[in-house]
């Protein structure tokens, strides 16, 4: 599972969380996605235990990929969160976005995790229409007191 370990001034940084008794194993090629993320302006990775690099990455997602063919096991009876997978955003806000793993001995492993999230912005239409209910009401309202 990927994990949101710290956040500050537009930089996330990942972790790689292994509950107790697990392992993973990625193959060459094989990758980490994370998406649903908003401005991103950049990808590294620090500390990993298993070669990785930044495959790619768009506004909107960041792809890593292994290097080689390595595994990392916990024998632990606690989770750990090992490694930094960084992203660079320009916004501050965080919210819930999606992880992808493709790996060798599980298959792909999804889920969720915090990361850098727009707020969201109302469209065009529901302004419209909000703004022609205020003319409506401030036009009863002018034909009410005038009515008096």
């Amino acid at each position: 599972m990927i994990t949101l370990i710290s956040s500050s001034g537009g930089v996330y940084d990942y972790g790689l969380t292994l509950n107790a008794g697990e392992a993973v194993s990625f193959d060459q090629g094989q990758t980490i996605t994370l998406s649903g993320l908003s401005g991103v302006t950049g990808a590294s990775v620090s500390n990993f235990p298993i070669d990785f690099s930044v495959g790619s990455f768009t506004p909107t997602s960041v792809v890593f990929a292994a290097i080689a063919d390595e595994g990392l096991g916990n024998a632990n009876s606690t989770p750990i969160t090992v490694g930094t997978l960084v992203v660079d955003s320009s916004v501050l806000t965080t919210g819930t976005v999606d992880f992808s793993m493709a790996t060798a001995n599980e298959g792909t492993v999804a889920g969720t995790a915090q990361g850098p999230v727009s707020a969201a912005v109302p469209e065009p239409a529901s302004l419209t229409l909000f703004g022609t209910a205020l003319l409506g009401l401030g036009w009863f309202g002018w034909r009410r007191q005038r009515a008096v």
